[in-house]
């Protein structure tokens, strides 16, 4: 790569991200809240294998605990493991918390719904994939799932679940945080032009 095309492909990239930016910036708090039921049902398998990790990490720190008879003495590795103890059942809670707000979500949902969303969040199928199955158009597809988002939503306020809420649940949680951004900028790319040009240049 020449030191010409480095430079505009820095300056591409500098734009997406101003892009990006910019666009999460501009969401209102109904569409955050959206984008992250859409997280959350992505990650539905995978926060009970975390619960059970962070279980397993909490037994051994507790079990390794040894406490001096004098309450006074007792050493700065012991309370920082102590607080570790806490910290962990903390973040197991939350996860908690957001495992039990997701399987309510999908308790309401009709069979066909819920299915759908599964293949669609759970098991990563596209929406091509889901036309084929379901014999209908991929358009359908999105104003389908767009509609059982949207049913989630205003079960979630109706039931006093803010984005608020669902923020301090996931506040230690950099991995879903990725994904909250990742399903964003798949969003933003499929429906933005202008950054599609752009990724098209770099």
């Amino acid at each position: 790569m020449t030191e010409s095309s480095k430079k505009v492909s820095n300056k591409s990239t500098e734009e997406k991200v101003e892009m990006l930016k910019n666009y999460i910036k501009s969401l209102t708090d109904e569409t955050r809240f959206k984008f992250w039921i859409k997280t959350l049902l992505s990650s539905y398998n995978t926060i009970p294998e975390i619960i059970k990790t962070i279980d397993k990490i909490i037994e051994l720190q507790a079990s390794s605990l040894t406490f001096a008879s004098d309450i006074y003495n007792q050493s700065k590795s012991t309370l920082s493991q102590v607080e570790k103890v806490i910290d962990l059942t903390e973040r197991k809670n939350s996860l908690l918390n957001i495992y039990i707000m997701i399987k309510e979500m999908i308790k309401k949902l009709s069979e066909t719904d819920a299915e759908m969303l599964e293949k669609k969040f759970v098991f990563n199928w596209s929406s091509e994939e889901l036309a084929r199955e379901y014999e209908v158009s991929v358009r359908t597809i999105y104003r389908k799932i767009d509609r059982i988002i949207e049913q989630i939503y205003e079960y979630c306020i109706k039931h006093k679940w803010s984005l608020r809420f669902i923020e301090l649940q996931v506040k230690e949680e950099g991995w879903l945080k990725e994904k909250f951004l990742k399903i964003i900028t798949e969003y933003y790319k499929n429906t933005n032009y202008k950054f599609n040009e752009i990724l098209e240049k770099s």
